[in-house]
């Protein structure tokens, strides 16, 4: 599924809405969607950890971009591509980011990393001495789109976008489609999937209730 694919449920609400708008408003729903879920998961895999370098950019799949890193690696590899070792990094978090154990005064030759961070689009991972064996990061990641027609996971229902896309457009003054009442409850339909959706990540793709349970680190779901 493509981002397309749910503009005919939009149009379908407001035939008179211009398709540059349409796509616009689509976009912005289904980007808010999975902002806000933080529901569509992958593992990024590929990048190569390189002598005293310590920030890298996380490449996801084409149309999509990494807006979250939950977990990190660093997994060495011998000549045929087998895994022979994996390392787990340990999470720093903002004011975190100088706390003594996080601080790192001398690096050894072959020091590998021990803490990661993820800002500015950067996964930071430090200390780094000399490289002379294949390893590679590896971060579980939370993805978002990014292009003009961008592809969706298949779990998404083209409805609940269509409910954000449908909120802003009815809301939008002077418009022949303008309908403040509409507005307010496709907004409200789309609010309701955000949170259904944060609470069944939450419990591991199971309905349930959020009191129960605790976010994971920084607060992050």
């Amino acid at each position: 599924m493509v981002l397309t694919d749910i503009i005919p449920f939009v149009q379908a609400q407001i035939k008179l809405c211009p398709l540059p708008m349409v796509m616009l408003e689509t976009r912005y729903a289904a980007k808010k969607f999975l902002d806000d879920t933080r529901a569509w998961n992958d593992v990024v895999s590929g990048t190569r950890l390189e002598s005293s370098r310590m920030r890298y950019p996380l490449e996801s799949r084409p149309g999509t971009k990494v807006s979250n890193v939950y977990k990190v690696w660093i997994v060495e590899r011998d000549s045929k591509g087998a895994e022979v070792s994996r390392k787990k990094l340990a999470c720093v978090i903002g004011d975190n980011v100088g706390a003594p154990e996080a601080r790192v005064k001398y690096v050894s030759t072959n020091t590998l990393p021990a803490f990661w961070s993820y800002r500015n689009d950067q996964l930071e991972v430090w200390p780094v001495g000399e490289v002379d064996k294949d390893f590679a990061i590896e971060a579980e990641v939370c993805l978002s789109i990014d292009g003009k027609n961008p592809p969706l996971p298949d779990w998404l229902d083209e409805h609940d976008i269509a409910y954000g896309a449908l909120s802003r457009l009815y809301a939008i003054a002077g418009q022949d489609w303008f309908n403040a009442d509409l507005a307010n409850y496709y907004e409200d339909k789309f609010e309701k999937a955000i949170a259904s959706k944060r609470i069944e990540r939450i419990h591991g793709g199971k309905p349930g209730s959020m009191t129960i349970m605790s976010p994971q680190f920084g607060g992050y779901f």
